[in-house]
């Protein structure tokens, strides 16, 4: 790669110097690895807020048997959450969001909200962090992602084998596939339902349109007869059936996909998982019982395992969290390293 002019004087930028300028890694002996690293500093991001040096922290990591527990994820202070969720353009939700995808100066991982933590603090455990950055007055949180919603699961060829092979019948399978099929064949019918696969799809999105879809059904207006409305819907819908032809995109109706964190205050017991999340109308949501959890991608029996979902006290900080899943920090082994890859329940 040739050198990079950055002034009219004819200083040059390298790429050895450019690498240099986004943290040391010296410390990584694998290609591929390094690659990964440097790639993190160039992740796709919605926004960022500034963190002065004095309000960072660092947490040991939670670790037993040479597992750490606490992998990837830490706490925030709930005013530093607030001031995430503005950035986003699309925040309306009624609760703020309190569970975050970050990158932070070579470190990345999730943050949840605590409580008791001093207002303006940001917590950072050594597992989150990959490379050293160079020091500075005030840095930048970075986010990657928020859960601020909902998301639905899907099941994937891979995740569809594994649970043939934990002798899963086929015949659910199919039901589940029958039931896509007929809620594809009514989007057409409602424009409720367009707007919500357009969402799904990310069609249009950018631009609006399934908002437009919402604000037009309220006012009455039908666009079945529009060449153009149609052809967008039908598109996205033609666009989901080729999924689920190829790819084996089937929708899981008691299924959802949550991000992952754990227990930060040792309640739950080994084997249970609290998860709490925001329905449609605004409603909190928790699902208690037996439920299975896997993460994508999925390439071994073992990547789907089965954990008891509870509740937990109402004076419990957990009661304040939500779209998400929250595993015990108890226990031989922590139930994410066990399974795969993502987050999925």
């Amino acid at each position: 790669m040739s050198p990079f002019p950055i002034s009219k004087k004819g200083d040059f930028l390298t790429p050895v110097q450019a690498i240099e300028d986004l943290g040391d890694f010296s410390h990584l002996r694998s290609p591929a690895k390094c690659a990964a690293r440097i790639g993190q500093a160039f992740t796709d991001t919605n926004g960022f807020v500034t963190i002065k040096a004095e309000s960072e922290y660092v947490l040991d990591d939670v670790e037993r048997n040479g597992r750490v527990f606490s992998d990837g994820c830490c706490i925030i202070s709930a005013d530093l959450a607030f001031k995430i969720a503005t950035k986003y353009e699309r925040f309306s939700m009624k609760e703020k969001p309190n569970v975050f995808q970050v990158r932070f100066r070579g470190a990345k991982g999730v943050l949840s909200v605590h409580p008791a933590l001093k207002p303006g603090t940001l917590c950072i455990r050594p597992s989150m962090r990959k490379f050293e950055t160079a020091d500075t007055d005030t840095h930048n949180l970075e986010i990657c992602g928020m859960a601020d919603k909902l998301r639905p699961m899907y099941l994937n060829r891979g995740l569809i084998k594994v649970l043939e092979d934990l002798g899963v019948q086929h015949t659910g399978l199919l039901e589940l596939a029958d039931e896509t099929f007929e809620r594809l064949r009514g989007v057409t019918n409602s424009l409720f339902r367009a707007a919500k696969l357009l969402d799904d799809e990310r069609v249009g999105t950018a631009a609006g349109f399934p908002g437009l879809l919402r604000r037009m059904s309220q006012l009455g207006v039908d666009t079945r007869t529009d060449r153009i409305l149609c052809a967008v819907v039908e598109m996205a819908a033609f666009c989901r059936l080729r999924a689920m032809k190829y790819k084996g995109r089937i929708f899981v109706k008691q299924g959802v996909k949550l991000m992952g964190i754990m227990d930060e205050t040792r309640v739950l017991e080994e084997g249970q998982i609290h998860v709490a999340w925001i329905d449609e109308r605004g409603r909190r949501v928790i699902h208690t019982g037996k439920v299975a959890v896997t993460r994508s991608p999925t390439n071994h029996p073992g990547d789907v395992q089965l954990a008891m979902a509870v509740d937990v006290s109402a004076k419990s900080p957990l009661r304040n969290l939500y779209n998400c899943v929250i595993f015990s920090q108890h226990g031989n082994r922590d139930l994410p390293s066990q399974l795969g890859g993502g987050g999925k329940l």
